[in-house]
């Protein structure tokens, strides 16, 4: 059977195989987390996941962490574990042994919650449980139990059950006639209270530390699985066991100062394939709703084994820890890898991997594998090239090369460094100096990266560091000319059709040449990166690009003149490294060379994000004041506020891809898009609102369940109902009066003369304006007068654009044409996207694509990029 259908099947059953290691993402104080050292790691019923340390607790949405520490509320920064009650309240487990939780925002403890002032002890909290009444029960190291009744307001700590003391309690667990019992080093206790449920059982729910200690794992959980009674030893490891926990009902975790081992449910024997983090001190593990692995460790922070279906090939008994440099399949289907330390070898399998000679030449980078028609196999580098038989029998040429090619006459074409040369190999001699005075000159001494041959124009096409060279069957070689980006430096080329070239360069991206058209692809449409390291075609006739920023598939479902389908593969989608050097494929695996390693997935399974994100508000502020928003209309005083909006997409596996749908019903009914976490919307007038949101992964039709948040603004009293009716009664009784009094007298002759005036004698009336100060548009049947240094923006909404001034929003009917022309040409405003007008004066930063008025972030067309650089005194060139 070929390796890479074994390959295959090993893949799906990647759980079961040995000397493989997932893919982890490693958070630490550089990215936010609080602390490298870490206790313990959860996940709320909300998706958040928090992180326990030694200087307060983090919580992380997949984008920031948030961290909080006594000067946020919390009584103790030690925090050995949390847990959630059914009402949503986390409570933390704190080293002093006073309770404090986390709800809607806000941390509680004795300061601002008195109920916990009688609820504390002197040593710290090993265990939260809640019972069927809502008691919340509070464990601890020192003497007795807590019992605490939220709605009540009751405290009440309880020494002594049937007599017996109770001390050292280390957690709860359910009996087996469904009573809640405590566990402590001597036993255990029925509290006489029935359980919730499981979930509220703490080694249920995540991974907990429990007795463990001088290299045995002790542990009083009794389960199904493990009817253990108390102290019962369970396993011998190498180091010290930090903790033991049940990530899952099937599992249970050992965490030590040397990796996690993870036991078979049935069996308790190490899960094949069960050990992570070899070398790190691990000391609590849970698995998300993701399906992804998180690993607290006491001194390197939290780990997140990202997708399982992404493989590091990289513990393998002889496997180089180095970069991959090189990927080959022989035409007997084995899989040649080539390393950057000169290394090379046979991958046999996933779990095995025959190293056949440890160093090429001098250590150098291995660059090519060649297979010969003879058998012999070229291992190539820069300055020297080894050859060998099926038997092992080995020689070294002096003369190096980046691809090695079959040329005319039987002899062979050597590219790289050096150059281009056509020699027969007999010719190389070996000697003790490595010599290479026996040697013919190259034919082109330019550094060649790389050549093919090409049937249907019968010539050879060779890549080098000053662009693209061709040359005929007698090897006239002379350079390819009729495009600047042939002059680029080029770093790689494949042949995807007879007479269809692909060139990767360094810098450029990359791009196809044949007879009829040239197709230039970069980071604009979709390539992720413009320095590109391979570039390979599959079976399907599919471009794989290997770049600095990860790989790229590219496909033409309309054809080579239509628009491209691209595809990619970073680390975001679970790489190990971005730096992609090599990509072999056979079906749907893929095999990445990395400098981490190399990857093994299966295309069809990475990056497909098979779970909805989350979607949380976190919190609402109008005018700087936060708000609890509630179902019912919230009403909020009169005057034209700012309502700002924070929310939290919950997506661990692809939290790069994750956006937010949202619109503000009462001021635009469209929907928005944006990968912003904060939302602004300044100067709202008087009227009912209603926010909806929703998260979404892009390129993908999973998204959250829709939040709302409903709340009016009441108008001023001068706008109010009944001031207007007071208005109406007083001009009314005015009239009156002035009706009697004979004051309100009309000359009705004159009216009718005036009525069948001539249309000619009727005159305009001319309204005053300072040319070029402001203009007059048409709302709701008004002419509104708006002054032109107050315009920050105008956009297009179909029929309509939207006037955006320092103090209000205007609604015209008008096109974005005709608009541009009342404003005149003074060059104070300018059209930077095909649907928005700027005032150049606003711009506050233009990054990228994108330049920011106030709180709006506004796209800069393509198209319209120039003129603004050139708008704002810029150089053309600056693509700042």
């Amino acid at each position: 059977m070929p390796v890479f259908r074994i390959l295959i099947l090993l893949l799906l059953y990647a759980p079961v195989c040995l000397g493989q290691e997932p893919v982890y993402r490693h958070f630490t104080s550089d990215d936010g987390l609080i602390s490298n050292n870490l206790y313990c790691v959860f996940q709320d019923s909300k998706g958040y996941i928090w992180a326990g340390s030694s200087a307060g607790v983090s919580r992380f949405d997949g984008r920031e962490f948030t961290n909080f520490t006594t000067l946020n509320g919390l009584s103790d920064n030690d925090i050995f574990g949390m847990f959630e009650d059914l009402q949503g309240r986390i409570w933390f487990r704190t080293n002093n042994g006073d309770p404090c939780f986390y709800f809607h925002d806000t941390l509680f403890n004795q300061d601002n919650f008195p109920l916990l002032a009688g609820a504390g002890s002197s040593d710290y909290i090993t265990a939260y449980a809640q019972d069927e009444d809502g008691n919340l029960w509070i464990a601890n190291i020192g003497p007795g139990l807590v019992r605490i009744n939220l709605e009540t307001h009751m405290v009440e700590k309880i020494t002594r059950v049937d007599g017996r003391e109770i001390r050292n309690v280390v957690g709860f667990q359910p009996n087996k006639q469904g009573e809640m019992e405590a566990k402590s080093y001597f036993g255990n206790l029925s509290l006489k209270t029935r359980k919730w449920s499981e979930s509220n059982i703490p080694e249920q729910r995540a991974g907990r530390i429990v007795l463990a200690e001088d290299g045995n794992g002790y542990s009083s959980v009794q389960s199904n699985l493990f009817p253990l009674g108390s102290l019962s030893p369970l396993w011998k490891f190498p180091t010290n066991i930090i903790f033991i926990g049940f990530p899952n009902p099937n599992e249970l975790w050992v965490g030590t100062f040397d990796g996690i081992f993870a036991m078979e449910g049935k069996s308790r024997e190490l899960r094949p394939g069960g050990r992570y983090l070899a070398g790190q001190a691990v000391s609590s593990t849970i698995y998300d709703r993701e399906g992804n692995l998180w690993f607290s460790t006491l001194s390197e922070g939290l780990f997140m084994a990202t997708d399982k279906d992404v493989i590091l090939l990289n513990n393998l008994p002889g496997f180089p820890r180095e970069e991959v440099t090189c990927t080959r399949k022989s035409p007997q289907g084995e899989i040649y890898l080539g390393f950057r330390g000169g290394a090379w070898g046979i991958l046999e399998n996933r779990n095995s991997f025959t190293e056949k000679f440890p160093k090429t030449g001098y250590g150098e980078a291995v660059n090519e594998i060649c297979f010969q028609n003879n058998g012999k196999i070229l291992i190539t580098s820069d300055h020297y090239t080894q050859e060998y038989n099926r038997q092992n029998e080995k020689r070294l040429y002096p003369l190096g090369a980046k691809v090695i090619l079959d040329g005319p006459e039987n002899g062979i074409i050597w590219a790289g460094n050096r150059g281009i040369y056509h020699v027969n190999p007999d010719t190389l001699i070996r000697n003790q100096s490595n010599s290479t005075k026996d040697i013919q000159p190259p034919l082109f001494e330019l550094p060649t990266n790389c050549a093919l041959y090409v049937p249907a124009t019968r010539k050879y096409y060779f890549g080098t560091t000053e662009g693209l060279y061709h040359s005929d069957l007698d090897l006239n070689i002379e350079r390819l000319d009729g495009n600047p980006v042939f002059r680029r430096r080029i770093a790689c080329m494949a042949l995807r059709n007879s007479d269809e070239i692909w060139v990767g360069t360094s810098g450029w991206g990359i791009y196809c040449l044949n007879p009829d058209t040239l197709v230039w692809i970069n980071p604009k449409e979709g390539l992720l990166g413009n320095n590109c390291h391979t570039l390979k075609i599959d079976d399907q006739k599919r471009v794989w690009v290997g770049t600095d920023k990860g790989l790229s598939q590219i496909s033409f479902p309309d054809g080579l003149g239509g628009r491209p389908l691209i595809r990619t593969f970073s680390k975001e989608d679970g790489l190990a490294s971005s730096k992609v050097m090599d990509v072999l494929t056979d079906g749907h695996l893929v095999l990445a060379a990395t400098e981490s390693g190399l990857i093994v997935f299966e295309e069809d399974r990475i990056g497909k994000a098979r779970i909805a994100p989350g979607l949380e508000i976190n919190t609402c502020a109008l005018d700087g004041q936060k708000f609890q928003p509630g179902e019912k209309l919230n009403t909020i005083p009169p005057g034209k506020h700012t309502l700002s909006i924070h929310l939290s997409g919950i997506s661990y596996a692809h939290a790069a891809r994750l956006a937010f749908r949202y619109r503000l019903s009462g001021q635009d009914t469209s929907w928005q898009i944006t990968s912003r976490n904060e939302l602004n919307f300044d100067f709202l007038p008087p009227g009912n609102y209603t926010f909806e949101a929703r998260a979404f992964i892009r390129d993908s039709d999973l998204q959250s369940p829709l939040r709302t948040i409903k709340f009016r603004i009441e108008a001023p009293w001068y706008q109010s109902w009944w001031f207007f009716a007071l208005l109406s009664l007083l001009a009314s009784g005015l009239g009156f009066m002035a009706w009697r009094s004979g004051v309100l007298k009309v000359d009705r002759k004159k009216l009718n003369n005036l009525l069948v005036q001539p249309e000619a004698e009727k005159k305009p009336v001319i309204l005053p304006r300072e040319a070029g100060k402001f203009i007059f548009v048409k709302v709701d049947g008004l002419l509104v007068k708006v002054n032109l240094h107050e315009i920050l923006w105008i956009k297009s909404e179909g029929h309509y654009i939207r006037i955006q001034t320092v103090g209000a929003r205007h609604l015209v009917l008008s096109t974005m044409q005709s608009i541009l022309e009342k404003l005149g040409n003074e060059g104070r405003f300018i059209r930077v996207h095909r649907s928005y007008i700027v005032a150049l004066d606003k711009i506050e930063k233009v990054q990228g694509n994108f330049m920011t008025i106030g709180r709006e972030e506004i796209p800069i067309g393509g198209s319209y990029k120039e003129e603004l650089v050139k708008a704002l005194g810029q150089e053309p060139g600056d693509r700042s």
